[in-house]
């Protein structure tokens, strides 16, 4: 296995504190240069992932700074408005609210002038965006918004925006239902599942919600594969997909059991796209959460 950064003791980084605008508010910075410069590579842009702040989850986006800069790559890494140290407000205190927000690209203008500064305080004319979650989404609104974008690479990316007063049950795609499913048949034989069961623990409307929804898949057949748009899918996303599709190259990468990958594989992929070009790389990661942690679980990502 290579020896990433992440995984043995960390070299320093060059940083260089700066700050720039966006929307009259002033968002500081962290530009990370290499030792060694790749000609004719790109900056790297890493967003933020949701209502985190630049330093990410585990140290991950610091992580990914060492990476790139010591491919070559000069990287910048910020925090979004009312987030960090940056100045401004955000426009709820409701964190499910912010985070439908962010999905439909309540942090793109942001994005873009991060895009704009590191262009211009590394010398480049290309970017790659990189982020978590609500950066993944947020990056690709920033490669939408300005051509200098040509790469993305995304972890757990949202695809549907969810009715936040809806059942779980109904929120969720047939894929991640059978998913859900498949564990709880996994459990029939385990006395402490069935003690939860008849001593009122368990989430009876779930168990009911999936096994008749899978029920009813299997009596109706096989979905056609023809295009159609799922409840609760993001239509801004879908617009964003479609501009930069076949300009910029694009890496999607899940982890196994991440509910958002079953939203892109069954909603997005089988639905939407049906037998169109699938103009992206997909990596599906085992043995990794949310945040790809612990360390063998960035090891992988990396």
């Amino acid at each position: 296995m290579r020896d990433y950064p992440s995984l043995r003791q960390a070299s320093p980084l060059n940083d260089e504190v700066l700050s720039f605008e966006s929307g009259g508010h002033r968002l500081p910075g962290v530009l990370s240069r290499p030792e060694r410069s790749l000609p004719g590579a790109p900056g790297v842009v890493i967003m933020s992932p949701g209502l985190k702040h630049r330093v990410g989850p585990h140290r991950l986006s610091i992580k990914l700074a060492r990476l790139f800069t010591e491919l070559g790559l000069p990287v910048l890494r910020f925090d979004f408005h009312g987030t960090g140290d940056s100045e401004g407000e955000l426009e709820s205190l409701s964190v499910p609210v912010l985070h439908e927000s962010i999905q439909n690209g309540y942090f793109a203008e942001d994005a873009s002038k991060a895009v704009a500064t590191l262009c211009e305080s590394a010398g480049v004319d290309r970017v790659l965006v990189c982020g978590l979650c609500g950066g993944a989404i947020t990056g690709l609104y920033a490669a939408e918004a300005d051509s200098r974008v040509d790469g993305i690479i995304g972890f757990q990316l949202p695809v549907k925006v969810l009715d936040l007063e809806a059942d779980y049950a109904d929120r969720i795609s047939s894929e991640y239902s059978d998913f859900i499913l498949t564990l709880y048949l996994k459990k029939l034989f385990k006395p402490e599942a069935w003690r939860n069961f008849f001593t009122g623990k368990s989430e009876y409307s779930l168990i009911w919600k999936t096994a008749t929804r899978r029920i009813c898949r299997v009596l109706r057949g096989k979905r056609s594969a023809k295009s159609e748009i799922p409840d609760g899918m993001n239509l801004n996303f879908l617009r964003a997909y479609e501009a930069v599709a076949g300009r910029v190259k694009m890496q999607w990468i899940y982890s196994v059991e991440e509910r958002a990958r079953y939203d892109f594989e069954g909603d997005f992929e089988q639905a939407c796209l049906a037998d169109a070009d699938r103009p992206y790389e997909k990596v599906v990661l085992p043995d990794a959460n949310h945040e790809f942690a612990p360390d063998e679980a960035q090891a992988s990502l990396f």
